[in-house]
């Protein structure tokens, strides 16, 4: 496979560096994962089927937050299409079953990537999911970012039976460039790859999932599989200059929080006009905001969310009409979680761009670390805890695409991940980014800040002192931590497709985690 991997330097327009015709790239929190996906791209795949190829290379090399057992969203900008469409397939709640002791999430991500493929694929089903087949069967290298998901969580790894025997033969889980075998997931999804989706929710294989579950201490029925299906939605639109910034829809709620942020930073030209101290305390403000009144919206199902009114700019105005650019404000706590310190993900988001311009971005969550760290014995699937109105919420899952609905070209497209503080680093790589024009390698590499509503401040360690103090003097009381949250991204400053002469695309893994971005040629 030949791939054209992007450097670390700082990256963005005005650079000759990406001198080549933009064909596409993929970007992703795993590295072998990105370069099935790249190699898709190569053989003439669309953004759609080099999606699909990822994630289901992803449940082989990164199942802590991709296993087929969890759930997810995307958003998909086409050039055929006059704007961007959403995909919802979050995973319910399995209906309860007498004497189980483990609440289970219905898997839903394969019907997901089924109907993705389906309306934007071009290549045969099969030849999109035969690198993940071939790759639990035969073995993958473990790359770096895969073996610190497996140390984080190998004592909930070593305490299943089914999951010690899958991750843990030898007594230990799998150290980096080890190669690791999955068999058993090899065999489902080579009934994937020859019966279709359809075989995950009907017939033998649905079966023998039912029965491991149920062996496992789950909660799940053939009726839970047959009733789920993904949704197609509008996506959440807000205009800006002559493109339109689109949003996940709830109930994924990044894409929402993300939403109001953003209108709370361009109304009046907030975060253009402000210093680079201001542009810090504007996103903790916007963000406190948001998350603080989340109670108020964010239900199990998102029924009752009127995401519209949310992301207005009446509602943007009033929210922000105390908003002082030199003082801390007391916006109440949102009860959020503090930022994740170090662990497996649960969550886990990539993009993929095609040579005519599709765009494909997508999160996808097992809800807690490798779920519930079982397996159903004899699938290789590893259980999805139940979503919840705690941590296992979808509050970090949602994607961002900015698209011109009129000359159907795109300009950025990303995805944020690793928690809820997720949410705020994708804001603030858009913002920098889209408003400020900045190269994106310095967007996505910006130090960042977390606001949750609470008395505190998250800050990452390599902000300025003198940036930390000017924070201090608003009244914002300061915790460091190492990184918040991990954003991969593509942009595209002058929009693509576009004339030859003025196509300048770059993509971006997050340099906090161990990802990759690559491009294929």
């Amino acid at each position: 496979m030949l791939l054209a991997l992007a450097a670390c330097g700082d990256r963005g327009p005005g650079n000759a560096e990406a001198g080549f015709p933009f064909g596409g790239a993929v970007v992703a929190d795993e590295p072998r994962a990105a370069q099935v996906a790249a190699r898709i791209l190569r053989e003439g795949g669309s953004a759609a089927d080099a999606a699909v190829a990822l994630y289901f290379a992803l449940a082989v090399t990164y199942p802590s937050a991709a296993s087929l057992g969890g759930g997810g969203v995307c958003l998909v900008h086409d050039p055929d299409e006059a704007g961007v469409v959403a995909l919802s397939f979050l995973s319910p709640r399995a209906a309860p079953t007498p004497g189980a002791i483990r609440p289970t999430a219905v898997p839903a991500n394969v019907r997901g990537m089924a109907a993705l493929h389906a309306r934007f694929g071009d290549l045969d089903w099969r030849m999109v999911l035969a690198p993940a087949e071939r790759g639990a069967r035969l073995g993958v290298p473990v790359s770096r970012a895969a073996a610190q998901t497996y140390a984080a969580a190998a004592g909930k790894l070593l305490g299943d039976g089914e999951s010690r025997r899958v991750f843990a033969a030898n007594g230990r889980v799998p150290s980096e460039n080890q190669l690791f075998m999955q068999p058993d997931l090899a065999d489902t999804l080579a009934q994937l790859r020859i019966h279709g989706a359809s075989a995950f929710y009907e017939g033998p294989l649905a079966s023998e999932l039912v029965a491991g579950v149920r062996e496992a201490g789950g909660t799940l029925s053939h009726q839970d599989l047959t009733n789920f299906a993904p949704s197609w939605q509008v996506p959440l639109a807000i205009e800006f200059g002559n493109d339109n910034v689109y949003f996940s829809s709830p109930p994924a709620g990044a894409g929402l929080v993300a939403g109001q942020m953003w209108r709370m930073l361009t109304d009046r030209r907030r975060y253009e006009r402000a210093g680079e101290v201001e542009r810090l305390h504007l996103l903790a403000e916007s963000a406190s905001r948001a998350f603080a009144g989340r109670t108020r919206w964010l239900a199990d199902d998102g029924t009752s969310v009127d995401a519209e009114s949310l992301i207005s700019g009446g509602y943007a105005r009033e929210a922000m009409r105390d908003y002082d650019p030199d003082r801390a404000s007391s916006v109440g706590a949102a009860g959020l979680p503090a930022p994740r310190g170090g662990g497996a993900p649960a969550s886990t988001g990539f993009v993929a761009a095609d040579v005519l311009g599709g765009v494909v971005a997508c999160n996808f969550t097992a809800y807690e670390p490798f779920g519930t760290g079982v397996i159903a014995p004899g699938t290789g699937v590893l259980i999805a805890p139940a979503p919840g109105p705690d941590q296992r919420n979808p509050l970090s899952l949602g994607a961002v695409i900015v698209a011109n609905p009129f000359v159907r070209n795109f300009t950025f497209a990303a995805t944020g991940g690793d928690g809820a503080e997720g949410v705020t680093a994708l804001t603030s790589v858009l913002a920098e980014a889209v408003v400020n024009r900045r190269q994106l390698a310095a967007a996505v590499g910006r130090p960042r800040v977390h606001g949750t509503g609470g008395p505190d401040l998250w800050i990452e360690s390599d902000v300025a002192a003198e940036a930390v103090s000017a924070l201090e003097r608003r009244g914002h009381g300061v915790r460091r931590v190492s990184s918040l949250g991990q954003v991969n991204a593509i942009y595209c400053p002058s929009g693509f497709p576009a004339e030859p002469d003025k196509i300048l695309c770059w993509a971006e893994s997050d340099p906090r985690g161990l990802g990759l971005d690559a491009y294929p040629r």
